[in-house]
């Protein structure tokens, strides 16, 4: 698969509107279904599909292991500690938006 010229030279331009869906799905989860979860894996899934076409070894220099790691390193406790904070004793679980206030 890595030698199909078109499906090459298509796929370049697939990727764009996925990458820009993902940003759209990300930005809109507040409004429609979807967020950072779902944003995430549709940007996966684009780069799978470009590791898959363009082969394993340009695969990862568009993306490094050391970065995804990285990304996870970090993301994994900024998850943990904002799903956590409403069971804490501390004034921030006290953040209302109801009309009473």
């Amino acid at each position: 698969m890595q030698n199909d010229f078109l499906m090459r030279v298509v796929f370049r331009y697939v990727l764009l509107f996925i990458q820009v869906y993902t940003f759209y799905v990300i930005l809109h989860g507040h409004i429609s279904p979807g967020g950072g979860f779902a944003g995430g894996i549709v940007l996966g899934l684009g780069l799978v599909l470009y590791a898959l076409i363009f082969g394993l070894e340009t695969g990862t220099k568009r993306l490094p292991l050391h970065y995804a790691l990285f990304i996870i390193g970090v993301g994994e406790p900024l998850r943990e500690s904002s799903s956590s904070c409403p069971i804490l004793p501390l004034p921030l679980h006290r953040m209302s938006f109801s009309a009473s206030d």
